[in-house]
């Protein structure tokens, strides 16, 4: 049998969380994902870092959930380091424009 996508990065965080890190590091743990699993691993992840107390550095391509789950986000352009802080102010329309080039309009929920 098979298993689908989200049971395979289940599958994989869990072996990463069995050696017990002082710090995980993540490559896009939710990629190619749905929303309900990807909510499901970075609910996962927080509450594996917040009870053991451990840093963790995840590469996230989706910002909303950046957004959402990262305490202090850097936002790079080619490998280098543009902007550093937290989601409320790394995050703004003028700094994601100009690393995307593109224009971006960022809005805000009650969540956050």
């Amino acid at each position: 049998s098979q298993l689908s996508g989200g049971q395979q990065q289940l599958v994989s965080l869990a072996q990463a969380l069995v050696a017990e890190p002082d710090v995980l590091l993540l490559d896009e743990p939710t990629s190619a994902l749905d929303l309900r699993h990807q909510v499901q691993i970075l609910d996962l992840v927080r509450q594996y870092t917040r009870a053991r107390d451990i840093i963790t550095i995840a590469v996230l391509h989706d910002l909303s959930l950046a957004a959402r789950y990262c305490d202090h986000l850097l936002l790079l352009s080619d490998g280098v380091v543009q902007h550093s802080g937290k989601p409320q102010d790394v995050l703004d329309s003028e700094k994601l424009s100009q690393i995307y080039q593109v224009q971006v309009n960022v809005g805000c929920c009650v969540h956050g």
